[in-house]
């Protein structure tokens, strides 16, 4: 989708809603499906108008609600059957230019999982603790600091 989205020259959410009937179809976006895929911008926005109108139709309206007919009911199936060829159509396109690149959905989708997850980091050793540092007793280390500097002056 991210190619597809390149080709197209829209952010890949764009598209995401696009094909998940999140966002409309508008006249710009069909005409750079035209351009990119080849299908035609005129009958894309048709699809799109009968699917808005059957939609608009079943939506309640004041008190009362509009039952939809067999009429609308067709309209918006051959719509959204419409709408559902066009979203296999540009797939397809995706999946050539994927294998065109000599990526894989499966590896595409593998590489993208890979890339979100967090990094393994790898763990230091702890610093070796000075003999100093290891006694508690302050009588203890005052009489292992003398020692260490009578050392230091026989030297």
């Amino acid at each position: 989708m991210s190619k597809a989205a390149e080709i197209l020259k829209v952010r890949r959410a764009t598209l995401s809603d696009l094909l998940h009937a999140k966002a409309a179809l508008t006249p710009e976006m069909a005409l750079r499906i035209e351009k990119a895929f080849g299908p035609d911008m005129d009958h894309l926005l048709r699809m799109q108008l009968a699917y808005d109108v059957a939609k608009t139709r079943r939506q309640p309206y004041g008190e009362g609600a509009f039952i939809a007919t067999k009429t609308d009911t067709t309209i918006l199936e051959t719509a959204l059957l419409g709408l559902e060829a066009e979203r296999r159509k540009i797939e397809n396109a995706i999946e050539r230019i994927q294998k065109q690149l000599g990526v894989r959905r499966f590896e595409f989708h593998k590489r993208q999982a890979e890339a979100r997850k967090p990094k393994a980091r790898l763990k230091r050793k702890p610093a070796p603790a000075r003999k100093a540092a290891l006694v508690t007793n302050p009588a203890k280390a005052r009489a292992a600091k003398a020692a260490k500097n009578a050392e230091a002056t026989m030297v």
